[in-house]
């Protein structure tokens, strides 16, 4: 049986060959989100990416889920999780 970690590993691989059209990044947050610790920034094709790098639950933007790299419910992302999402921006 594979490991957890390898499994993610692999979704997001084959997820990214998927969504990935160019190299452009837009970062969407400002520093005060940064200092809050948080990262946000949107690839073209409709994705983005949320990483909580901190201790406390964040606002979840809008979108369908591709892959997390803990269990997220509601609209808040849980601590130290990293997120894919497609929007519709």
């Amino acid at each position: 049986m594979a490991s957890a970690p390898l499994e993610l590993y692999r979704t997001a691989l084959a997820t990214r060959r998927r969504l990935v059209a160019d190299e452009a990044l837009e970062w969407a947050d400002d520093m005060s989100a940064t200092d809050r610790g948080t990262l946000h920034f949107r690839r073209s094709g409709g994705w983005e990416c949320v990483a909580n790098l901190s201790d406390e639950p964040r606002p979840l933007p809008a979108g369908e889920l591709l892959l997390s790299s803990a269990p997220v419910t509601g609209e808040q992302l849980p601590p130290w999780t990293t997120v894919w999402l497609h929007t519709t921006r």
